[in-house]
């Protein structure tokens, strides 16, 4: 029997079922990262707090259940639930396999005071050491945005 350990789950594979053990929040590092976008903040709202507009570049599809946002990746489900949002300024999500927690990822839009051009922070969570994996992770994705925005 082989035995595979992550922060997030245990699954023992001779027996084919796995068992889902609580997230930590102590186990998770804080990642802040700044986008400079030259699109409008209520542009870059409707992209990052609708459906439809997360459906262009953050998942290939995103369906609303009430509260729940249900993320679909090559089939692939995860529900997250809507924890704020301040029209044209933020968006805040916790997933689901975090509640209990006071982890949470967000979008904060905001104009640059000199530049005048609109800044996107993407505030999540990563496990230590990788960070850096992240912040990739999340470079592609607004790569994918500035796409969908002409930007």
């Amino acid at each position: 029997m082989r035995l595979l350990n992550s922060t997030k789950f245990s699954i023992f594979e001779a027996f084919n079922f796995s068992i889902v053990l609580p997230m930590k929040e102590v186990d998770k590092i804080p990642v802040e990262i700044e986008y400079i976008l030259t699109a409008s903040p209520q542009m870059i709202y409707n992209y990052v707090a609708t459906p439809g507009g997360l459906s262009k570049w953050f998942a290939d599809n995103v369906i609303l259940r009430g509260d729940q946002y249900v993320f679909i990746w090559e089939g692939a489900e995860e529900s997250a639930k809507l924890i704020s949002k301040t029209k044209n300024k933020q968006v805040k999500f916790q997933w689901d396999y975090c509640e209990g927690t006071s982890l949470y990822f967000k979008f904060d839009i905001s104009k640059d005071g000199m530049t005048h051009k609109t800044v996107l922070k993407v505030c999540d969570v990563s496990d230590p050491g990788e960070e850096d994996e992240t912040i990739d992770l999340w470079n592609c994705q607004i790569d994918e945005l500035r796409q969908c925005i002409g930007c």
